[in-house]
C-alpha cells in the first residue's frame, strides 16, 4: 500500500507538470521528489512541499517514518518562501493561506468524501508571502498564489 501511495503521489504531480509546462504556465518550473532535504534550491525560488498529511489514515505508513518536527525546523530555516500543503500545521510555527474543498481519493470505498486541504507557510514568512501577492498584484501577473484575507498577521 505505501509503494501504491507514492506511486500515485508523484503520478498526479507529474500530470500537474505536464499541464503546466503543455500550456507554457510555469515555463521555469522545476520539480525535485525526494527528500526534502537534498533538494538544491536555487536562490529567489518558491519552495511547495506536498507532506504526508499528519494523523491520517492515508498516509499512515508515510507519517510513521517522516519526521515532522524536523521538517518544520527546515521550513523555518529557509529564506526562500515555503508553502506546505497539509490537513494541519501547528498553529505556534505555520500560518494558514489558503483552505480548498476537495474530495477524498484515496478511499477503496467512498471517493467522495469530502476534506478540506490546507496550504501553510511558516509564520516569519508571512509578510514575505503578502510582498510577493502585492507585487503580483502591481505588475498584473497572475501568480495569486493562493489569496487569503491580509488580516492574518
Amino acid at each position: 500500500m505505501k509503494d501504491m501511495q507514492k506511486y500515485q503521489r508523484i503520478e498526479n504531480i507529474e500530470r500537474s507538470i505536464n499541464v503546466c509546462h503543455n500550456n507554457n504556465a510555469l515555463p521555469e518550473l522545476s520539480v525535485s521528489v525526494g527528500d526534502y532535504r537534498d533538494v538544491d534550491i536555487e536562490p529567489n525560488s518558491v519552495i511547495y512541499c506536498d507532506i504526508p498529511y499528519y494523523a491520517t489514515k492515508e498516509y499512515q505508513n508515510l507519517s510513521n517514518e517522516f519526521d515532522y518536527d524536523a521538517f518544520y525546523d527546515w521550513c523555518e530555516m529557509q529564506t526562500n518562501l515555503v508553502i506546505v500543503s497539509s490537513y494541519w500545521m501547528p498553529d505556534e510555527r505555520f500560518i494558514c493561506i489558503a483552505e480548498f474543498e476537495r474530495l477524498s481519493t484515496f478511499s477503496a470505498s467512498n471517493n467522495s468524501m469530502k476534506r478540506i486541504e490546507k496550504l501553510f507557510v511558516p509564520k516569519h514568512q508571512f509578510g514575505l508571502y503578502k510582498t510577493m501577492m502585492s507585487l503580483s498584484k502591481r505588475n498584473n501577473q497572475q501568480l495569486n498564489l493562493f489569496n487569503q484575507d491580509e488580516n492574518n498577521d
